[in-house]
């Protein structure tokens, strides 16, 4: 697989608590990377890195392809946006072709005309003009991920995509990622890999410090190790992890 992007040696934290410890990490070209680990160990604050929002104390975060940086599309946590904002599933989606360098703009046809085209392919056109906070939680994820690929990234960072949606939207959401990863790299950050144990590539488990693995490496020994707790694996025909949950 090739190389698109490499954390080295990298150290980062929040005044003067270390959040991220000596991380590496390699992302490869139509990858299905699942990043895990315990609330506050450092998944979100990883992406954001990545993102360029943040910046490393120390080590660096290289692009090994044509302006790769300016081609990743990110999908945040429900809670990071308000949902009570006013304004259409088409204007959402359109808002995705805003770059950092032009916030106030006037959108092109050929913008106008993408976003109809993710919105057709993603099966919301029929919502284009009802206010986003009118959505389900599974209509509402599909959204962001469409406002994430009217600009055709190369790669998806999406931040706990199935923390607010219930289980057939789960299910619908794995099933449209490992499709549209025929095409691209997709990078899942969750702190439960159930939804998406049976197509992932590799796993890195973030607790200050990261531990890669690909698949089928992962066992409870680790995951104890990373969380910090006892975790229970669980099979029933359907290969999947069951996180215990943290007191």
């Amino acid at each position: 697989m090739k190389r698109i992007i490499e954390v080295k040696n990298l150290y980062f934290g929040y005044e003067k608590n270390l959040v991220l410890e000596d991380v590496n990490l390699d992302i490869f070209e139509k990858d299905f990377l699942l990043i895990i680990g315990p609330n506050g160990g450092g998944k979100t604050t990883l992406l954001k890195l990545i993102l360029g929002i943040l910046k490393p104390w120390k080590g660096e975060i290289n692009f090994y392809d044509d302006n790769i940086s300016k081609k990743i599309g990110y999908v945040p946590q429900f809670s990071s946006f308000n949902k009570n904002f006013p304004i259409s599933v088409f204007n959402m989606v359109l808002m995705g072709t805003i770059d950092s360098k032009n916030f106030i703009k006037k959108y092109k046809k050929e913008e106008i005309e993408k976003t109809k085209e993710i919105l057709d392919k993603l099966d919301l056109y029929y919502i284009k003009d009802e206010n986003i906070n009118s959505l389900s939680g599974g209509l509402l994820q599909r959204v962001l991920i469409a406002r994430s690929l009217v600009a055709d990234p190369k790669v998806l960072l999406l931040d706990e995509p199935t923390a607010s949606i219930d289980i057939t939207s789960q299910l619908n959401l794995r099933d449209f990622l490992l499709e549209l990863n025929k095409k691209i790299t997709i990078v899942v950050v969750t702190h439960d890999p159930t939804s998406f144990a049976q197509i992932y590539d590799h796993i890195a488990c973030v607790n200050r410090r990261l531990f890669y693995h690909g698949r089928g490496e992962l066992d409870a020994q680790l995951l104890e190790k990373v969380y910090g707790c006892p975790v229970e694996l669980l099979g029933h025909g359907i290969p999947h992890t069951l996180l215990k949950e943290h007191i």
